[in-house]
Order: structure tokens, then sequence, then C-alpha cells
């Protein structure tokens, strides 16, 4: 199908209608019966949507829960990763949600003090040990535990690169 339609963020498909940005996309989907769309799951949920069950690589249907998308990062041996990025699509595992994604930060580093570098990850600190129910209340899945303390461990081990 990609040789046919090609690969883009938007791409022209011979049957439908196409909405730019994830708001319009909700708002069509909503208003158009039978319509079909890939959405953020918070976002669907928060729209009362409907949504498919997908198959994934054990040939279970799983729904777009958080459940699902904790199964797949936890599959997922994030200490053969470079910097903790890794697909989280297809993962092994009943019940992971095999089009789960993970949505990572990019820090620069270079040229900032050490105190600036410890103040970034102190919010993040924060954000992992307060903010996994505001994260959950917006339909979006907090890192798993043993996640968290990697992450932790790999800041422990970084060496700030300041003025």
């Amino acid at each position: 199908m990609e040789a046919k339609y090609g690969a883009d963020t938007l791409i022209s498909w011979p049957l439908g209608a196409d909405a730019e940005g994830t708001q319009n996309l909700i708002r069509a989907v909503h208003d158009t019966k039978g319509a079909i769309a890939y959405a953020e799951s918070g976002q669907a949920h928060r729209a009362s949507l409907s949504y498919a069950l997908i198959e994934n690589r054990s040939g279970k249907f799983v729904k777009p829960e958080p459940e699902g998308v904790q199964a797949a990062a936890t599959s997922t041996d994030w200490a053969q990763t470079t910097d903790f990025f890794a697909s989280l699509t297809d993962r092994d595992g009943g019940a992971a949600y095999p089009i789960s994604t993970a949505v990572f930060a990019i820090v620069q580093v270079s040229g900032r003090s050490e105190h600036r570098y410890r103040r970034v990850h102190d919010l993040f600190r924060l954000a992992f040990a307060q903010g996994a129910g505001d994260a959950a209340a917006l339909g979006y899945v907090p890192l798993p535990k043993t996640l968290v303390d990697q992450v932790e461990q790999y800041w422990a081990r970084q060496e700030p690169v300041g003025n």
C-alpha cells in the first residue's frame, strides 16, 4: 500500500475526507457515521468515540487501554537502548497494545549550567513522583515504576556538560 499511496503525515486517499489537526479529526469522526481514524486514545476516550480492538503479535485482540501500553513498555529491554529510545510498536506479550508509542522529551545539555541541568531533572522527578494521576486523567499512561527507576539511575550516571 505504501508504494501506491506513499508515506507522509497526510496521504491523499482515493476515498473519504481529510481533516487537519487532531481536534478537527476527532470532530470529523464523531460527526461522520462509519468514519474511522487513528487518533491518540486519550482524546478518543474524552470525545466518547468508539474504538477497535487490534490484534497484537501474540494473536490477541486488545483494547487501547493503559494496561496494554504498560505491557508494551515493560516488554521492552530498555537497558539495550540508547538514551531510552525504543519503539513500543508490535511488542511481544499477550496484553501488549500493538500500536503503542512513547513520548520523549529532548533536553539540551551542552551550554547549560549544572544547576539548570539539575533543575530540569528535578522537574521530571516531580512529574514521575506526583504526576501519574494527572497524566492518567488526560489519557496518558505513566511510566512503570521499574522504568522510572532505570531512568533515574541513568541520570545519576550522566555528567552534566555546562559552561
